[in-house]
């Protein structure tokens, strides 16, 4: 009996004087062993693939030489540190793995699972300014073992592929960047530490203007010649402040969301806080996701938080641009709306609502929902760059001092006059209508005009549907717009005194059929308190009392035409055109919006800072003073 390389036992009986026949079967047995155990040549095995590890093993060496440490960083006249223990190694947003360091510079990570990009921190422990770091970078992932140097030269690298990667949406190999497109950045760092060491009492290394200015331009400048590749067309940040009575009917817009699936070269990210219970976990609080095909795959716990908080918005915005870079991202944020007032009265002292967290007694406002995306892109020094669009999907969010809050955020914003039925945007059409155009043949103003048209379809004068509609603004043109409402209210102040009851009058005029009862405001107004009138009408039904007034009504109207680019509404809404303006009666300005100006949080808005808007209504209420 003899055994095969496969380890399969074969018997044979041939005649000895048999040659041909001889010849015939040792051949046989040659072909049928290597079908068995595979041909051993440089492109691998076709039966029995080399075997490829699933984790990722880190190690290597601090290697800071190439520096003179002034005294007072490194504590020798050395001009290095003796002992590289003193530093502390971590990876950028991964809380598990850490590793310490030996005195002599030798580092290993304990194994982790695999990712297509790691940033190594290396933060000295008394100093946390002195900060080294590495980055590996792959589409196809990092896995195996990688031997890591950190230096001078790799942070150079890191800085310029982070900037790349955060600023521009580009994945690039640190180590294919060339030693000149370096050169400027490592010289920078190294006239810091060397010459200026006191820099670093109050700045981290990397924020040191003279070093940041470096790396930002060549990354600038890498990415006006071609230098990375973009991992994915467009990338969509669904943020669900859900911890109140919505939070049922966004477990169900997600699920439906996933059962859309993904469209191909996009990634879907979700972060939810619910009262309820959490997809995957079965329990309260707030999660992040990634949509995977039709499945919801579970990024990180967020745990109890309050999702009306700026710092919640940011970090999520934060982690998502870096971990996840693409070409452009969207940004939808749902949850409860009211203009400026409580929505249902939750905190009765807080006016100005946009999003609401019971768990946590707590509110949103415009103005810090708005400060924390702002603050997330100057995190990643990516204050050039802005979403696609954002959505707000909530009530009554549709003013022209919200849109002038978010112009500078992204191209273009969807928002509502009117109230959004608790089901939300039709996000399951959406999905579905993306993956049969492909997102790479669809452009930001594509994208944003579909969800207003699906939204449309499925709410605007359908039965059994509250009264309701939506908005798309170019933000392009709202500084102009803006820069013609200043001019407006300006004329109209300059004559507040005879303008101010003629403009009030017009506020509160009641429309009559055929001598009857009044029936309602010829302005049309939103919200259960009529406190947001539509700011077309207003100026046009204002035209021909304000008399001198015309030159700069008439530009007003101008703009509009380029500002609103798709607005439908609800039939009983009939005089609604896109976007509304603050315009409480005196009951209701006087109960909630008084005070000596600024107090209220309204007076703060940017649109109020700018425009004459706020003295107008307080000279038109005059119970406030």
């Amino acid at each position: 009996m003899k055994t095969s390389k496969s380890g399969i036992a074969m018997t044979f009986s041939m005649p000895r004087n048999n040659s041909f026949l001889k010849f015939f079967l040792l051949l046989f047995l040659f072909i049928f062993s290597i079908i068995l155990t595979g041909c051993h040549h440089h492109h691998g095995s076709a039966v029995f693939p080399e075997e490829k590890t699933d984790r990722l093993k880190l190690y290597g060496n601090v290697r800071l030489n190439n520096i003179k440490f002034p005294s007072s960083l490194c504590g020798n006249n050395d001009y290095q540190f003796r002992d590289l223990s003193v530093f502390n190694l971590s990876i950028q947003d991964d809380n598990v793995n850490v590793a310490s360091i030996s005195a002599n510079g030798e580092f290993s990570f304990s194994e982790m699972e695999p990712r297509e990009q790691v940033v190594i921190f290396c933060q000295n422990s008394s100093n946390k300014n002195i900060a080294f770091e590495w980055m590996g970078a792959s589409s196809t992932g990092l896995s195996g073992e990688i031997n890591v140097t950190i230096n001078i030269y790799s942070t150079a690298r890191s800085y310029i592929a982070r900037t790349l990667r955060d600023r521009y949406g580009k994945r690039v190999k640190p180590e294919f960047i060339e030693d000149k497109y370096i050169q400027t950045t490592v010289d920078a760092i190294a006239e810091v530490i060397e010459k200026n060491p006191e820099l670093l009492e109050n700045t981290p290394l990397s924020e040191v203007p003279l070093i940041k200015d470096t790396y930002t331009a060549m990354a600038s400048s890498l990415n006006d010649g071609g230098s990375g590749a973009y991992p994915k067309e467009h990338v969509f940040l669904f943020y669900f402040a859900g911890d109140n009575d919505l939070g049922i009917f966004m477990e169900n817009t997600i699920n439906s969301i996933a059962e859309a699936g993904l469209p191909s070269n996009t990634e879907v990210l979700i972060a939810f806080d619910t009262s309820h219970s959490l997809p995957l976990l079965n329990k309260a609080g707030g999660a992040a996701y990634r949509l995977d095909g039709n499945k919801l795959k579970l990024l990180y716990e967020i745990g109890d938080v309050d999702s009306t908080n700026a710092l919640a918005i940011e970090k999520f915005i934060e982690l998502s641009v870096r971990e996840y870079p693409a070409k452009g991202y969207s940004l939808i944020l749902s949850s409860h709306g009211g203009g400026w007032r409580d929505h249902e009265r939750i905190l009765a002292s807080n006016r100005a609502v946009f999003m609401n967290d019971v768990t946590s007694v707590a509110t949103g406002t415009v103005l810090n929902i708005a400060s924390g995306i702002e603050l997330a892109f100057n995190q990643l020094n990516a204050s050039n760059r802005k979403f696609d669009m954002i959505v707000l999907d909530a009530c009554n969010m549709g003013c022209i001092e919200t849109a002038y809050e978010f112009s500078n955020l992204s191209e273009y914003t969807i928002f509502s006059q009117a109230l959004m039925p608790a089901e939300g945007i039709p996000y399951y059409d959406f999905f579905k209508e993306i993956s049969e155009r492909n997102i790479s043949n669809t452009t930001a103003f594509d994208r944003a005009e579909l969800i207003c048209k699906l939204y449309s379809d499925k709410y605007v004068n359908q039965p059994n549907v509250i009264d309701t509609g939506i908005s798309l603004i170019d933000n392009s043109a709202v500084p102009n717009y803006v820069s013609c409402c200043k001019n407006y209210f300006e004329a109209i102040y300059k004559n507040i005194n005879n303008y101010a009851p003629l403009i009030y009058n017009i506020r509160t005029l009641k429309s009559t059929n055929d001598g009857e009862e009044a029936s309602g405001d010829i302005i049309q107004s939103f919200s259960a308190f009529k406190e947001f009138v539509d700011l077309k009408q207003l100026v046009d039904e204002s035209y021909n009392v304000l008399l001198n007034v015309k030159i700069e009504s008439d530009a007003l109207s101008a703009a509009f035409d380029s500002l609103v680019k798709y607005s439908k509404y609800s039939d009983s809404l009939k005089n609604a055109n896109g976007i509304s303006i603050t315009f409480p009666e005196k009951e209701v300005y006087n109960a909630y919006y008084n005070g000596i100006l600024p107090a209220n949080e309204y007076y703060h808005l940017k649109f109020l800072t700018l425009t004459d808007w706020g003295k107008i209504l307080d000279a038109m209420m005059p119970n406030n003073k």
